[in-house]
């Protein structure tokens, strides 16, 4: 199934949420999350392409100033349940960053892109019936999310896009890298995975205004569980020696996204 059609069917799905949930509590809340992307970093094999080819150096995530990854949602979910355990899908608009540095031979630098998500959180809720104080009680929620990729792009301020290998090799940039920025695709391709999964844990106090109106906050975790670099970006094959078959980028460099920030919003 195409990821529009998915998009739709999940947004029909939810928009008729409330016409399934009769009988059950059901609310809408509204939250922006902000915080820090603790990107993990794993290189399979850090030898030089000069060495050994698709090797292609050693990838590790960038440091310095401007360099820091970070990330803003703003989303809505609607929970309905009954007494103190709730079904909380939602649909979230995602902005993150990732930063990496790659030495290879003579080659050496770092690199900052940006992408956009759709995220479908899938979550399971639990509401305390007892308050910490007039009005206030606490809250947990775990559970599964799917993104979907909305865009992507080379950050460029700063001179942060200057040593863009990875970037130059997905868009086929031979003008850029002349040596490196080929693909075994033979033309540009994505260099990020148009799905990012990952599992979520949020916790934080709820502060009841009215019957009809609280304001809540807390504590947002999301751990990936998908390379969010693109399977299907291949390698170039200057010598057919160092190996059979194709080679994908995942092959060999594995990038997460960890998202830890703070969660506020407002439930009707």
């Amino acid at each position: 199934m195409k990821i529009s059609n998915t998009l739709i069917a999940f947004m029909l799905m939810t928009l008729s949420m409330p016409l399934f949930s009769q009988g059950l509590d059901g609310r809408l809340s509204i939250r922006l999350r902000a915080g820090s992307n603790a990107i993990s970093v794993k290189d399979k094999d850090n030898r030089s392409s000069l060495q050994y080819y698709p090797a292609d150096g050693a990838t590790r995530r960038a440091k310095g100033k401007g360099y820091a990854n970070d990330f803003v949602t703003l989303g809505a979910n609607y929970d309905f349940g009954k007494e103190s355990l709730f079904f909380s899908p939602g649909l979230w608009f995602t902005g993150t960053n990732v930063s990496l540095y790659n030495r290879d031979g003579n080659y050496s630098g770092n690199s900052k892109y940006n992408m956009t998500y759709l995220q479908i959180p899938l979550l399971v809720k639990y509401k305390s019936s007892k308050e910490l104080a007039d009005n206030l009680t606490w809250y947990v929620s775990g559970g599964p999310q799917v993104g979907l990729k909305l865009s992507e792009s080379l950050n460029t301020r700063d001179g942060k896009g200057d040593y863009a290998h990875f970037w130059s090799m997905a868009n086929y940039d031979t003008n850029t890298d002349p040596t490196r920025g080929r693909n075994g695709n033979g033309g540009p391709t994505a260099l990020f995975n148009p799905l990012y999964v990952s599992f979520m844990l949020n916790g934080g106090v709820e502060y009841k205004l009215s019957d009809d109106f609280a304001l809540f906050g807390g504590l947002s975790l999301d751990f990936g569980i998908t390379n969010v670099l693109n399977p299907n970006l291949m390698f170039y094959n200057t010598n057919p020696k160092f190996y059979d078959g194709e080679v994908s980028i995942t092959d060999l460099l594995k990038v997460r996204h960890n998202l830890v920030g703070l969660d506020l919003g407002v439930r009707f």
